[in-house]
């Protein structure tokens, strides 16, 4: 009954689209989107569905032959039911509702002086998880938990410079902030009761700062 999803038997349909149009021709957009159900039909517990949707919209200029500048938006969402029973002949449901939207701009600037390039790229992402439980039962009924929250800002500065005409060498200076809310741990200490053991750590909220350096050569 306890099947892991990965390991259940599973139906899945699948759809896409992809679309673009260039309205001028320095000018491109394009737009795609994937829809994805799967069933877990032979699963009496654990997940039992789950139903996906992916939408990606981006835009790109070249205002100049060495310029380029690019935006781009996605929508995530993805819908998933799962069965439970705490004890013999009840049942619960719980349903999940994840929703991610992430937007993003960038720039790229070629031959800005004798070999050198230089490119700019900033994403933020914004993700909220619902959550809804019911119970066969009638005195349990049913209820909603808290939101899970979390944000993310990315930006990343880049440079390439040919060394030579065959040798390359690039740079990239990252910074990513993460910041998160799951009420399911937040708070939470490492001994709630004397019936329950936790890890005793809180969601991840971070400031990373990344610089890398790589060279290219070809033969």
């Amino acid at each position: 009954l306890l099947r892991k999803y990965n390991l259940a038997d599973r139906d899945q349909t699948k759809a896409g689209l992809l679309l673009n149009y260039a309205p001028a021709p320095n000018i491109h957009i394009g737009f795609s989107t994937d829809l994805i159900e799967d069933d877990y039909t032979d699963s009496d517990l654990g997940l039992t569905d789950a139903d996906s949707k992916n939408y990606n919209l981006d835009v790109s200029y070249l205002p100049a032959p060495d310029i380029q500048l690019n935006a781009f938006y996605s929508h995530d969402r993805i819908e998933s039911r799962q069965l439970g029973s705490p004890s013999s002949g009840t049942k619960y449901k719980v349903n999940y509702d994840d929703k991610v939207d992430t937007v993003g701009l960038g720039a790229r600037f070629d031959n800005v002086y004798k070999g050198l390039d230089l490119g700019i790229d900033y994403r933020y992402s914004k993700g909220t998880g619902e959550t809804k439980y019911s119970s066969q039962s009638l005195a349990s009924g049913s209820s909603s938990y808290p939101d899970l929250k979390n944000r993310l800002h990315h930006i990343e500065l880049s440079a390439g410079y040919d060394l030579k005409e065959n040798t390359r060498v690039k740079f990239a200076a990252i910074y990513e902030n993460m910041k998160t809310d799951d009420w399911a741990v937040d708070g939470v200490p490492a001994y709630p009761t004397n019936q329950l053991l936790t890890l005793g750590n809180d969601t991840e909220n971070y400031h990373v700062y990344a610089f890398m350096v790589s060279v290219q050569h070809r033969f």
